[in-house]
């Protein structure tokens, strides 16, 4: 998605940016739209304008899907993903200074070929420094037709099992307390469906792109609703509305 780059800049000379992507935000926010969101960025395009952005326009959502993969710089070389640990992590650190608290998530492979135990670890301890709000985790699996099904798939699928139990236990501790911190807090929500919890409830997504179930009436679907937080669960809020 931020990887963007268009034929010719024509109709965008007037937005601020230093990237098409940045430029182009700013032109969809100047519309009006009540709520914009975009995903997935690739970390090599991932530019501190993005974040400005953001900043700059309550209307595009305070949610950032910047997908690491691993936070061994070998493995990601092996991946070619483009960019290193250290330079991740620089994305982060401007992400995590946003003045507008902006949640960040992520994917994650674990057991890709050749991942040694201590390159594991470097993940863990990016995981940590990160705090994820959340992140999808992967165990490698080879796919036919990748370059990676080529290499020797050497971590053998207990190992990855473990790895894979290991890093999720670490992202849930920083998960839950995350989640948490929004109990007494409002947010804006868009109503997208009847909640699986009852026919009484709705549940939608906060511009944080948090999932958020709250009584209200099923004619308040597709409307936005302020939602006072009461309870949290493993992987969603609940509230009243405002």
């Amino acid at each position: 998605m931020n990887s963007y780059r268009p034929e010719s800049d024509s109709g965008l000379e007037s937005f601020r940016g230093t990237t098409p992507f940045a430029k182009l935000l700013r032109a969809v926010a100047a519309t009006g739209m009540e709520r914009i969101k975009f995903t997935t960025s690739f970390p090599r395009d991932f530019r501190d304008d993005i974040v400005d952005a953001i900043d700059e326009n309550e209307n595009l959502c305070n949610w950032v899907h910047l997908p690491v993969q691993s936070g061994s710089d070998r493995v990601l070389k092996r991946m070619k993903r483009g960019h290193t640990a250290d330079s991740y992590l620089r994305k982060i650190d401007k992400i995590k200074a946003s003045k507008r608290d902006i949640s960040l998530t992520t994917d994650i492979i674990v057991g890709f070929p050749g991942e040694t135990e201590r390159d594991f670890k470097e993940t863990v301890k990016l995981v940590e420094y990160c705090g994820y709000d959340g992140a999808y985790i992967f165990k490698y699996s080879p796919r036919p037709g990748t370059p990676a099904f080529e290499m020797d798939d050497d971590v053998t699928p207990g190992e990855k099992t473990l790895r894979f139990l290991e890093l999720e236990s670490v992202q849930r501790k920083t998960q839950d307390a995350l989640l948490k911190r929004y109990i007494g807090r409002s947010v804006s929500v868009l109503a997208e469906k009847t909640s699986a919890k009852s026919d009484r409830h709705l549940s939608g997504h906060s511009t944080c792109h948090k999932v958020v179930n709250f009584e209200a009436r099923q004619d308040g679907l597709g409307s936005i609703h302020d939602v006072k937080i009461t309870d949290v669960k493993s992987n969603s809020l609940f509230g009243e509305v405002c």
